[in-house]
């Protein structure tokens, strides 16, 4: 009993540390998965702006048309 009362507080701080480094790997890998994410939303976003551009020049060129004709 005394052997175990003795060593009962490393245990606990040892697996607190255990539980703490296995939420630090999951968070990592959110923060990854999120990051990833991110990069994939700003290349969609600048595809997006980019056929926006072409909208707006094919739409200025049909309005040319319309006035010339």
């Amino acid at each position: 009993m005394l052997f175990t009362r003795e060593f009962a507080p490393f245990t606990r701080n040892s697996h607190h540390l255990l539980v703490s480094l296995r939420h630090l790997l999951v968070n990592s890998r959110h923060l990854l998965v999120s990051l990833r994410h991110l990069l994939v939303n700003s290349r969609h976003l600048l595809v997006n702006f980019r056929h926006l551009l072409v909208n707006l020049r094919h739409l200025l060129v049909s309005f040319r048309h319309l006035l010339v004709n």
